[in-house]
């Protein structure tokens, strides 16, 4: 072994190791654990960081030999190195994985590794780049978890514009986590880069890269394309709690876990001739020649929501005092959605389309994956019936494919703050909902006394992060142990709808022509941990069924101007709101919206998490009961969203007659 120093090599290492050395001596805060200052894990990042100076500034060369069987060495420990940084990113610990989750794991980043080195031919390059990218995918997982409460699945991968729309909401905070990661990243990068071995021999060269593409082929066909994992128990994926699947199988083989589920399966039995059967036994269309037709507002509130739902919750002042002293002409009640914390769009589907997401791939997103052209959805309905239909969203178009799909769903408007002059007024530098309340208004004022209005309006205001500095909280926690600002600025920014739809109904309730206005919740916010943690009184890895339901429950409010009967609904999920929402209306049902009246009669929620039938009988995703109900639901749903080709004409067409 030969060691060499060089004054440029030390010139342009020392600064940055130094650097480091008193960035972490001095932030103790980052090495917090629970609160404690943890020295150990201090003391590894202090070690690791000295580690690759001294791998930095001399210029190492190996004897060849020794140079061979290290860079070996180095070559499969690099998986185990990628295997450890995604885990610790993500809050895990490799020994708490099986034996099988563990080698599974290992093999997925080994295959990374020799799939770059095809494309390489170079191990040190090959492991760079995989170190890398492994650290990269860590993070966004680990981010994704910390801004959104849920993890990252693969039907995400088709949200990445909507991401970057949104990423400046949120706040990134440096952790001790990932400063050790970041540094065990150099440090390896630093040993590769003392190893040498290069391969001259041209056949050499080529058996290596020979064994290489086998081994990768091999373990994609013969594992990922086959029952492989299934036949030896590591094809459990808990679609009701996704961190159990993350936290018991790992980072990497829970996310190729749930990729196998982005297929839609055609249900059993399915032929578009037993859906067709299906509506003909149902009641026929309601023939009508004269029906009042309401102007319609539907308003799909951004994490709007009430967290007393969860736990006992005392705040000052209360922050939906207007919402909550509805009762007249008024329809409220509990709506169970499917997401958690984002994904928004496929709240606004399930309510629009009457479909849900329980009949889909774990992780779907309806919008960009499933939805190409022309499809049918409440806005049909209402565009038979002679309605004027527009849809904004004060956000950019590009989110979640909305200006491709809105159209396709019946839309004759649509207006994006990108695309339309919104008179903006902005909360957190966000747009408010009053502003787009006044854009309802203006819509409304300036129509055709003729045509009744269909607005579909999704609002911004709420949407997380909830960590601005600059907007003061008025509503404060009163009975809690912990401080949570994310939580009061939450609950104040709700108060702020509040105020806002009072405003709405206000003006509304001044006016000759009759209307209706809907208002409800795209999902719950995502909060710190540590506020929910004492909020439910337990971690929700440990709920039953009917406490973690509890998690997707948003209020909804059905408010008109004129006399309707009042009621509260104690349980929906939003694939019948629509329904509810004709009928409360006094408009036709559809034959699709016929038959989730029928399902809905037997179970009023079906969701992502599961099913809760009229006796109150919970079933969590993969255990419901089985039903011709459900199935037939299924297949209705699968004929409307997957067969364009078969699809039954009329399933959502309510013409005046």
């Amino acid at each position: 072994m030969h060691i060499e120093f060089s004054k440029k090599r030390a010139a342009l290492t020392v600064p940055p190791i130094f650097f480091l050395l008193t960035f972490i001596y001095y932030n103790r805060a980052l090495f917090l654990v629970d609160g404690v200052y943890s020295r150990n894990l201090a003391c590894t990042a202090l070690g690791l960081v000295l580690l690759a100076g001294c791998l930095l500034i001399p210029k190492i060369t190996l004897h060849p030999k020794v140079d061979i069987v290290l860079s070996v060495l180095l070559f499969f420990a690099t998986p185990l190195l990628c295997f450890w940084m995604v885990e610790t990113l993500n809050g895990s610990v490799l020994t708490q994985f099986s034996p099988l989750a563990f080698i599974a794991n290992y093999f997925i980043y080994l295959l990374i590794l020799c799939t770059v080195y095809l494309f390489t031919n170079r191990a040190k390059i090959s492991a760079v780049i995989t170190l890398s990218i492994s650290f990269f995918i860590g993070l966004v997982f680990y981010l994704v978890y910390i801004f959104r409460g849920t993890p990252l699945l693969p039907a995400d991968l088709f949200a990445i514009r909507t991401a970057a729309n949104v990423m400046g909401s949120y706040r990134l905070e440096l952790t001790g986590t990932i400063l050790l990661t970041s540094v065990v990243l150099v440090a390896a990068i630093s040993l590769w880069n003392s190893c040498r071995m290069v391969c001259k021999n041209r056949w050499k060269k080529w058996i290596q890269k020979g064994i290489v593409a086998l081994f990768t082929l091999t373990a994609f066909f013969g594992v990922y394309k086959t029952n492989a994992l299934a036949n030896v128990g590591l094809d459990v994926v808990d679609f009701w709690v996704q961190e159990i699947t993350y936290k018991q199988q790992g980072v990497m083989l829970g996310f190729v876990l749930n990729a196998q589920y982005l297929d839609a399966d055609k249900p059993d039995g399915y032929t578009p001739q037993k859906v067709n059967d299906l509506l003909i036994t149902s009641d026929e269309t309601q023939l009508f020649s004269e029906v009042q037709r309401p102007n319609i507002i539907a308003i799909m509130n951004e994490s709007f929501s009430d967290l007393s739902a969860r736990g006992d919750l005392e705040v000052e002042p209360a922050y939906t005092p207007f919402i909550s002293s509805l009762y007249e002409n008024t329809v409220r009640g509990n709506l169970y959605m499917s997401v958690f914390g984002g994904r928004t769009s496929n709240s606004e589907w399930e309510f629009l389309s009457g479909g849900t997401v329980a009949y889909l791939p774990a992780g779907s997103i309806v919008y960009q994956q499933y939805i190409h052209g022309n499809t049918g959805s409440l806005v049909r309905t209402l565009g038979d019936l002679g309605y004027k239909k527009t849809a904004m969203h004060p956000f950019s178009h590009t989110s979640w494919n909305r200006y491709r799909v809105y159209p396709w769903m019946g839309f004759d408007d649509t207006k994006f703050i990108d695309t339309y002059d919104f008179q903006l007024d902005v909360v957190r530098d966000l747009p408010s909902d009053r502003c787009t309340y006044s854009e309802i208004i203006r819509q409304y004022e300036e129509k055709d006394a003729d045509t009744p209005l269909f607005v579909f309006d999704v609002t911004m205001q709420n949407h997380g992060g909830y960590t601005n500095e600059s907007y003061e909280p008025t509503v404060r926690i009163q009975n809690m142990q912990g401080s949570y600002p994310d939580a009061e600025q939450y609950l104040s920014l709700i108060r702020e709808s509040d105020l806002a739809f009072q405003e709405l109904v206000t003006y509304f309730s001044q006016q000759e022509e009759p209307t209706i206005i809907l208002m409800f919740g795209d999902h719950q916010p995502s909060l710190s941990t540590d506020f929910y943690r004492e909020l439910d009184g337990k971690e929700s890895s440990e709920k039953t069924i009917e406490e973690r339901q509890l998690e997707y429950v948003t209020p909804f409010i059905i408010w008109a101007n004129y006399d309707i009967e009042s009621r509260e609904v104690d349980k929906i999920s939003a694939n019948y709101l629509s329904t509810l929402l004709l009928e409360t209306a006094g408009l036709p049902l559809p034959p699709y919206n016929q038959y989730l009246k029928q399902v809905y009669a037997q179970y009023p929620v079906i969701n992502a998490l599961g099913v809760i039938d009229s006796q109150g009988n919970y079933y969590q995703r993969g255990e419901e009961p089985d039903d011709e109900l459900l199935h037939g639901y299924e297949m209705l749903q699968y004929n409307s969203v997957f067969d364009s080709k078969n699809r039954i004409p009329g399933l959502y067409s309510a013409k005046s007659q």
